[in-house]
């Protein structure tokens, strides 16, 4: 049984590697988010801290979930986005949801927050701008996937889980925005501001020339 002994190292090594890897993915996303995030206390009173070390143990895929209150289409993606995260925690897939808040006032951030079953990162944390200029977040809601080493998967979570519910192709790797979503969503409120004014250009056009018609 001579063989035994080398293989047996071999093996051993190839265990503590892994073991090594997998740390190695989890200090990268606590770099990314810090070492600490926020989650309700039970009786939805208050926020308590957790560690991220603990949120992302045995995790494979990350959702980077960045939203605000005062938005009308977050607060519509956030129901949709609660029932599928319901569905892949009864199927055990191992994913977890890191709320990164783009709320004015920390009473919005607590308000919107406890609408969600997942974490979050605390209102206020500078790690939160480095992680939107890292993945180049310009707009909200978006929904980032990315895995334990932080890798992006895809930067159109929500324009995958709006077109394929069931998530039959989840985690969407590769899938990427286009040009026109991300300019809609970068100049979203210059858009309406310009909507609003042509809008009303055009009415008051169309009432001139009514009137000019009834002479």
């Amino acid at each position: 049984n001579c063989w035994y002994l080398p293989f047996s190292c071999v093996w051993f090594g190839v265990c503590v590697a892994f073991c090594l890897l997998s740390a190695q993915m989890s200090r990268a996303m606590i770099e990314l988010l810090g070492s600490r995030l926020v989650k309700p206390t039970s009786d939805l009173q208050s926020l308590e801290p957790c560690f991220t070390k603990d949120v992302l143990k045995g995790k494979t895929i990350l959702g980077l979930y960045f939203a605000a209150y005062s938005s009308a289409p977050c607060v519509k993606f956030t129901r949709v986005l609660t029932e599928f995260y319901a569905q892949c925690r009864a199927k055990g897939v191992a994913f977890e949801i890191i709320y990164v808040p783009f709320d004015r006032t920390s009473s919005h951030y607590v308000d919107f927050f406890f609408t969600m079953p997942w974490l979050a990162m605390k209102w206020g944390d500078p790690k939160i701008e480095e992680v939107t200029s890292k993945f180049g977040v310009r707009g909200y809601p978006s929904l980032l996937l990315v895995d334990q080493n932080g890798e992006l998967l895809t930067n159109a979570g929500r324009e995958c889980l709006t077109s394929d519910p069931t998530g039959q192709g989840f985690p969407w790797r590769g899938v990427r925005k286009s040009r026109l979503t991300e300019f809609v969503q970068t100049y979203n409120v210059y858009l309406w501001i310009l909507l609003i004014v042509v809008g009303r250009w055009v009415v008051t056009w169309i009432w001139e020339f009514l009137c000019w018609l009834w002479r």
